[in-house]
């Protein structure tokens, strides 16, 4: 299964498109929390996404990335090695356990 949103695309594993097969209810929203987002690796393929980088909060321990994908703004939490600085492009990728759906239109999950 295909996420997309203009200017944004993710290849969604099989497993989690099981997890919605049976939702009708209209567009479906997709969610991951930053600590689930990290710099992808070569062997990450479809299940990554290009974003910019807008703003970077260094916190010792981890580095905060506020990035926008196409139209969608999120934050990912990354080890405190990568040094992204801004107007960067860094591919980012989900943990795919940890995706979360859910109905677009009234925010409920999935």
């Amino acid at each position: 299964m295909w996420v997309a949103n203009p200017g944004f695309r993710l290849k969604v594993p099989d497993f989690c498109a099981a997890k919605v097969r049976g939702y009708s209810g209209g567009e479906l929203g997709l969610g991951s929390l930053p600590e689930d987002l990290r710099v992808a690796s070569g062997a990450d393929g479809n299940l990554s996404f290009e974003a910019i980088v807008e703003v970077v909060e260094r916190l010792g321990p981890e580095t905060l990335l506020d990035v926008k994908a196409g139209p969608c703004a999120m934050v990912a939490a990354v080890e405190p090695d990568i040094r992204a600085k801004i107007r960067d492009t860094l591919r980012l990728a989900p943990n795919p356990e940890r995706l979360h759906f859910f109905d677009a239109k009234t925010e409920a999950a999935i």
